[in-house]
């Protein structure tokens, strides 16, 4: 596979789930833990590949922005 296809496959991890080599996806994998700071690239790395770099990326993302806010209206209801 070209490296252009290679990058373009990472890129759409998400939605390629199982069928893609997630090890082969790790070399796009930034210093950050992020996946082409693509939170949904990111979070299927940690689904489908238990990325402990890309997790401790969603983490800071949430400590940093917080949550969605979902969780906590429902609470209130």
């Amino acid at each position: 596979m070209h490296s252009g296809s290679k990058a373009f496959m990472a890129y759409v991890a998400e939605g390629l789930g199982n069928l893609l080599d997630w090890d082969l996806v790790t070399a796009y994998q930034r210093s950050n833990g992020s996946f082409f700071a693509s939170p949904a690239t990111t979070a299927a790395a940690v689904i489908h590949n238990n990325n402990r770099r890309a997790l401790d990326y969603l983490d800071s993302l949430v400590s940093k922005c917080g949550s969605s806010g979902e969780m906590q209206n429902a609470a209130k209801k």
